[in-house]
């Protein structure tokens, strides 16, 4: 009776071809995992900072974030209402965010560096959150929100992938305001980091977050 054996050729072959198709497949799945390992963070401190606006604003019975004392004393809202792990140093803008930052097109796109303290800090899940300025309705893009890096300092550093900006509307709630424009216009300014992940993140709250840009 003849014995079915593999020889070593075919062990060969067999290996490089399962070498070749893991050297295709894993960087994929790998780069899928942590692109959805960024969404779920990112949907849990927009969470977060909803729950702790909306918080504060019952505590001091206001209506309009306007009125409220968000940007009077940051290191309270991030210490009693975000509860946030730590601040950041703010002679070491690192300690919280990346030096520089790309947009997904491959521009490079620097940080916002506030000069006022406590107005950033690392949470409990890792991300790092600033508050953007006082609230200037006359000044809704840079002056009214957050911005978020989901993993802090560490890569990809990339506006839309790990870096996102988030509204502050005058009802306290967190989000993003590009409905009113064109989609392609949206997606261009998502890719090309003209507002720091914004755009982005309106197209995860309307995909049902995934991020297919």
């Amino acid at each position: 009776m003849k014995k079915l054996a593999f020889t070593l050729a075919e062990v060969l072959i067999t290996l490089a071809i399962v070498g070749v198709v893991a050297v295709l497949t894993i960087p994929t799945v790998t780069n899928n995992m942590s692109q959805r390992s960024n969404i779920v963070k990112l949907e849990a401190t927009i969470k977060s900072l909803n729950d702790a606006i909306n918080n504060l604003m019952i505590d001091e019975r206001v209506t309009d974030i306007a009125d409220s004392s968000l940007f009077d004393d940051t290191s309270i809202f991030f210490t009693q209402y975000l509860k946030s792990s730590s601040n950041c140093d703010d002679d070491n803008f690192t300690s919280c965010f990346a030096e520089s930052y790309h947009d997904i097109d491959g521009g490079i796109r620097d940080p916002f560096k506030r000069d006022f303290e406590n107005n950033d800090a690392m949470l409990p899940n890792g991300a790092a959150v600033q508050i953007l300025g006082v609230y200037d309705s006359n000044s809704p893009l840079l002056n009214n929100g957050f911005l978020i890096d989901v993993n802090g300092p560490k890569g990809p550093n990339i506006a839309g992938r790990d870096l996102f900006m988030v509204r502050l509307f005058t009802d306290g709630t967190v989000g993003s305001d590009s409905a009113d424009l064109d989609e392609e216009l949206i997606l261009k300014r998502c890719k090309n980091g003209y507002t720091y992940g914004l755009d982005c993140v309106y197209l995860l709250e309307t995909n049902g977050w995934v991020m297919d840009y």
